[in-house]
């Protein structure tokens, strides 16, 4: 009868053991993340914008040339923000369908929209400013 309440023993190796796997998942995700941000610093950093053909100047470097270099920033930290505050927004809509709150729900979908619609803005930002600086080859 008590013999399904012993209590394993864990011996530190053990727990070593058994949460390697999850360090290991982690330690490789930040990793490739901070190596993908690096390459696009140093490529924003190599910029020569008298190589570009988008018919600027060559020697001036315009706010057009500076914000097309670090959209994909941008987009990466906005695109995760946009996520976590759809978590928030879905957190809220549930909790006000289970309470019966109407106007709570609906501060919830309207919040929903305006994410999906900024969303759609950011994913799509460097087309946009290609397009408003007539550099979309660039």
């Amino acid at each position: 009868m008590f013999e399904e309440l012993k209590v394993r023993k864990v011996t530190l190796l053990d727990f070593i053991a058994e949460h390697t796997k999850g360090l290991k998942f982690w330690i490789g995700l930040l990793t490739t993340f901070f190596s993908f941000k690096g390459q696009q610093i140093l490529a924003f950093a190599a910029y020569d914008p008298s190589s570009r053909l988008a018919g600027d100047n060559g020697a001036n470097v315009n706010f057009g040339d500076l914000l097309y270099g670090f959209l994909p920033l941008f987009q990466d930290f906005f695109t995760v923000l946009m996520i976590f505050c759809a978590v928030v927004c879905g957190g809220k809509l549930g909790l006000s369908g289970a309470t019966g709150d109407a106007r709570g729900r609906q501060g919830a979908i309207s919040g929903l929209f305006f994410i999906v619609f900024a969303e759609t803005v950011i994913l799509h930002a460097q087309s946009i400013v290609g397009m408003a600086t007539k550099q979309a080859n660039g």
